[in-house]
């Protein structure tokens, strides 16, 4: 499963990264010691928040908030906030 999301995390196409996204938060769930063995997963989940399509990054950001709720949820910062905001317009109702 990690290889799987380890290639679509990186893929081209949204839809592949989406679904990257929905592995790593099943990962969580399913082995949270393998899933935070790999640290560089929730770093990939923030790099996704600046992708060019609004679904992975709407993904992106309830995939961090369901990881790191224990924490709060996702770490918000000026940048962050600041892209989402210019890109409103993409987002659906939903995200």
């Amino acid at each position: 499963m990690q290889q799987a999301i380890d290639i679509g995390l990186l893929d081209s196409d949204p839809y592949v990264k989406k679904t990257a996204i929905i592995g790593c938060v099943k990962l969580f769930h399913m082995n949270r010691s393998v899933f935070k063995k790999q640290t560089n997963y929730l770093e990939q989940l923030y790099t996704l928040t600046a992708d060019h399509d609004a679904l992975v990054v709407i993904n992106a950001i309830e995939a961090i908030n369901e990881i790191t709720a224990d924490k709060g949820g996702i770490d918000i910062e000026r940048n962050l906030v600041i892209s989402l905001l210019n890109r409103i317009k993409d987002f659906n109702e939903w995200g």
